[in-house]
């Protein structure tokens, strides 16, 4: 009996087999995309420095320990990091690798949780969104744990949904029962991916499935929430500076935007500034992108609702629903920013993708042209910000700066020569403190100038006082007098004999003229005759 026109061998359509064929090309830009941004070695920036210090002093019981720099990561993603960063050194290269392996396999394993959940072509929709979200690309070559969020949550979701395929069948829940507590120490909103999946598959378990798709489910559970919890318990309490405030009542208050307000009138006006803000701002975040994504999100809700796919739409949504909690409880943010919502990126992504191919399924009869045409914009966006990225190889100006500060000392140093920070290290920029790592052993402060070794030693002392917020020119005179930088006993023994200003500007916003300085004075310093 002879085929029906358009279908092809396999059984499917021939519409099918082209929207499976886009997404496979959207893998692939995605994963350049990704590799790319890796590739252009961005120099380590404030936030990446802030934990990745943490390496430096510390050895792998001491990262049980409150961390310094205000900073918070879950113990597996700071072992493996540490490890990284001993055994393989402290290159951007190498301390980035673990979270772009993680970005790019979690494209990958993406493509086939969406083909899983949707259609060919809301499918390949979906992964076009996630594969050319600047989010996701940028975080992928970043030293913080959010790719992993994004692939363990969609590492959590896909198992399930294999279950959910084929409840008669327990090798999905015994590979869960295996992910969820690896997950829950590299991810801590991975927890809510749990909570979701365990609330999805409960009635599933319970109605069609044997002792032992019962058991493993039952260890999914322990395992997942036990784990989550001694970890919530051991992990960054003990506090390693007294003097210095603590780093939970500090993120609680950095974050504070992603909590719930207490007041009933906030409370309303948080709750509609938080869905149309930059949380659904997918593939591109700007101002108004998050509506327009909600939009499609709504749209995406009906069609998986239409179409009977309540387990995938509970799965999508559910996760929303316990960070909601969680923000509510003050406990962790809800939409405060996409870097830290990345285990809800894989929901957004799969109703975007939906109400996208919804839209065009009801917009236009042509609907591969559409596809071609929506295609053709994800690729621009890709390439425009590759583009972007190409022209400016950098996070922000101030990593830049730090950089430039680093390879002009680099370059100029002498055998003898010596730096010297006028303030403590805490009060040096992480990222400056970063770059000068490869001079450690060179690295003091002023209160040393006056002792016997710096004063017996021969060759210069480099001075390098950093400033902010200054509305500073290149050429303008000393912002101040090296010398009144030291301590009475040393302006004695040492005399300024040149400088240097590397300095540039920040921008507050897009429409700000006046912004800000990061400038460093390297004042280079001699023994007095």
């Amino acid at each position: 009996m002879g085929r029906e026109a358009g279908e092809s061998a396999n059984g499917r359509t021939t519409g099918e087999v082209w929207a499976v064929r886009l997404g496979l090309g959207f893998l692939v830009f995605g994963l350049a995309c990704r590799l790319f941004v890796y590739w252009l070695s961005f120099p380590i920036w404030r936030d990446e420095a802030a934990l990745a210090l943490n390496f430096v002093h510390r050895d792998f019981r001491g990262l049980l320990s409150e961390l310094d720099n205000f900073q918070i990561a879950p113990l597996l993603f700071l072992w493996i990091e540490k490890a990284v960063y001993q055994w393989l050194g402290g290159s951007a290269g190498w301390l980035r690798l673990i979270p772009f392996l993680a970005g790019a396999s979690a494209l990958v394993l993406f493509w086939d949780l969406a083909r899983r959940c949707l259609e060919p072509l809301p499918a390949a929709m979906a992964l076009g969104i996630l594969a050319v979200a600047q989010s996701p690309i940028q975080l992928a070559s970043t030293i913080k744990p959010y790719s992993l969020d994004l692939l363990s949550a969609t590492l959590l979701v896909t198992l399930a949904v294999r279950y959910l395929q084929s409840p008669q069948r327990y090798e999905s829940l015994a590979a869960l029962a295996l992910a969820a507590p690896f997950a829950v120490v590299l991810s801590y909103p991975a927890i809510f991916v749990v909570g979701a999946v365990s609330l999805v598959l409960l009635p599933k378990v319970w109605t069609q499935g044997g002792r032992w798709s019962r058991s493993y489910f039952l260890a999914f559970n322990v395992l997942g929430i036990g784990v989550f919890l001694l970890h919530l318990r051991l992990v960054g309490n003990a506090g390693h500076d007294p003097a210095l405030p603590v780093v939970r009542d500090f993120m609680a208050g950095y974050w504070q935007g992603g909590f719930l307000p207490r007041q009933p009138v906030s409370a309303f006006a948080w709750l509609i500034r938080s869905h149309v803000g930059h949380l659904f701002s997918y593939p591109l975040p700007f101002n108004g992108g998050g509506l327009v994504g909600l939009l499609f999100v709504l749209l995406g809700c009906r069609a998986l609702y239409r179409q009977r796919r309540f387990e995938v739409l509970a799965l999508c949504l559910l996760p929303f629903v316990l960070n909601f909690v969680a923000g509510a409880m003050h406990r962790y943010p809800y939409a405060g920013d996409q870097r830290i919502e990345q285990h809800l990126a894989p929901s957004i992504c799969l109703l975007l993708g939906s109400g996208l191919a919804d839209a065009v399924r009801r917009l236009t009869a042509r609907i591969e042209l559409a596809a071609v045409g929506l295609a053709a914009a994800f690729v621009s966006i890709g390439l425009a910000d590759a583009t972007f990225d190409a022209l400016h190889p950098y996070h922000d100006n101030e990593a830049a700066w730090a950089r430039d500060v680093a390879q002009f000392v680099r370059t100029q140093l002498r055998e003898g020569d010596r730096i010297v920070l006028p303030h403590e290290d805490f009060f040096t920029l992480t990222c400056l403190r970063w770059q000068l790592l490869p001079f450690a052993d060179r690295v003091a402060h002023t209160k040393n100038l006056a002792s016997p070794p710096f004063l017996c030693a021969n060759g210069r002392v480099w001075l390098l006082d950093q400033m902010l917020d200054l509305t500073v020119v290149p050429d303008e005179p000393l912002a101040r007098d090296p010398l009144e930088l030291l301590s009475r006993q040393a302006r004695k023994h040492w005399r300024a004999i040149d400088r240097t200003r590397i300095l540039t500007r920040q921008a507050v916003s897009k429409n700000d003229r006046a912004g800000y300085y990061f400038c460093c004075d390297l004042h280079v310093l001699e023994p007095s005759p």
